[in-house]
């Protein structure tokens, strides 16, 4: 678990450490929310071996506990990209970055608001692929 005392200097607990990667956890999370709207016919994880219409690339992952302010806050940041697999065409791309207070300056503390950001990042994440969906769909009849 990675926090930052101070800009650019990161550094890790020594006796906390995530279940699995964040990249990995926040993908799992991703899927099963995006299932649930019932915007999609399908949400796969990847890799896979079903072909795809759509594939939404994230990268950059960023998630830490800054110690700048009291209280101490979780910063989660990505790039997401949506690729049209026919085509290898890039429809959109967009960064997210979202800031949540920690209830308390430990790694517990980090943990929750890390949950509520990845629960806040995921909402924005989903409104932002059903204005593109909806756009594309009305330019598209």
């Amino acid at each position: 678990m990675a926090y930052l005392l101070r800009p650019y200097e990161v550094s890790y607990y020594g006796y906390n450490q995530w279940a699995d990667t964040p990249a990995r956890m926040l993908q799992r999370i991703m899927v099963e929310n995006f299932e649930k709207t019932g915007q999609w016919s399908a949400v796969l994880q990847t890799p896979g071996t079903i072909p795809a219409q759509y594939r939404l690339d994230c990268d950059n992952l960023v998630l830490e506990q800054q110690f700048f302010s009291n209280p101490s806050r979780v910063r989660l940041a990505l790039r997401a990209q949506i690729v049209e697999t026919k085509t290898q065409s890039i429809i959109a791309t967009r960064s997210f970055e979202l800031f949540e207070p920690a209830p308390t300056d430990d790694p517990y503390g980090g943990v929750i608001a890390a949950n509520n950001a990845s629960i806040e990042l995921i909402n924005e994440l989903a409104g932002w692929l059903d204005g593109i969906f909806r756009t594309s769909v009305k330019a598209k009849e």
